[in-house]
């Protein structure tokens, strides 16, 4: 017969087990709120950022390549790939030697963005999960443009070959920005103060126009790359980055 206090002993144990249950379930519902699904999407965020970076910059290589080695022009790039349409340049030597995307050039290969870098946005519009290359504007600080006026100057010699990754998402392009070391105001990417690219003259195929310009300011006077949300074209509330190929 089990006695009174081997009862009693019995039923504490099972009491602090109890406890030791609720109390390991608290703590791993704190830790997967804390570092679980938010924690791992945002350290994928970072990574996926870094490869972001990580390609616009070999395309920028490529091309400093192709210049060198190659002696390709300014106007000699050639963007030309099977994946998105408009980009062939008349001017680019015919052996390929100035395609970026050619074993024979820059030896890139195309790279269609990832879902999970974008915005969800409907209708989709022109250029998402599109890489977009455009020489079609001038950044302030960066190669001959001295300020915000040289995209409007009369001097196509001073607009840069860029790169855009549009339409991407908020948190995205705050991650691009924190790797780039650029701050975001109150937390929030910096905002263009009018257009980021005109729909004309979009897609570079050998010349420059002076179209627009990525601007918020002073404060990105000079930079290669930065990621802001846009104003009148594209309109606020969405994002896109930019990283300078070839400044002139």
């Amino acid at each position: 017969m089990i006695s009174k206090e081997h009862r009693k002993e019995k039923g504490n144990a099972l009491f602090l087990i109890l406890i030791a249950v609720v109390l390991f379930a608290a703590l791993s519902y704190a830790v997967t709120n804390s570092s679980g699904g938010g924690g791992i999407n945002k350290e994928k965020l970072v990574l996926e950022a870094a490869q972001i970076i990580d390609y616009v910059t070999e395309i920028r290589t490529a091309i400093m390549r192709m210049r060198i080695i190659n002696d390709c022009s300014d106007t000699d790039i050639n963007f030309a790939q099977p994946q998105v349409g408009g980009y062939v340049n008349p001017t680019s030597p015919t052996d390929k030697s100035c395609d970026v995307f050619d074993i024979n050039g820059g030896g890139m290969s195309y790279k269609k963005p990832k879902d999970e870098w974008l915005a969800t946005i409907s209708p989709l519009p022109s250029n998402y999960k599109e890489f977009l290359f455009t020489g079609q504007s001038c950044i302030a600080g960066v190669g001959k443009g001295v300020d915000f006026n040289c995209w409007n100057d009369s001097d196509l010699s001073n607009q840069e070959l860029l790169i855009f990754l549009p339409w991407i998402s908020k948190e995205m392009c705050i991650h691009l920005n924190n790797k780039l070391g650029i701050v975001n105001p109150g937390g929030n990417p910096p905002q263009d103060f009018g257009s980021m690219w005109n729909t004309s003259n979009l897609k570079f195929v050998g010349t420059y126009t002076e179209d627009s310009a990525p601007w918020y300011g002073a404060a990105n006077d000079g930079l290669l790359s930065v990621c802001m949300e846009g104003d009148t074209q594209p309109p606020a509330g969405t994002y896109h980055f930019y990283h300078v190929l070839l400044a002139r």
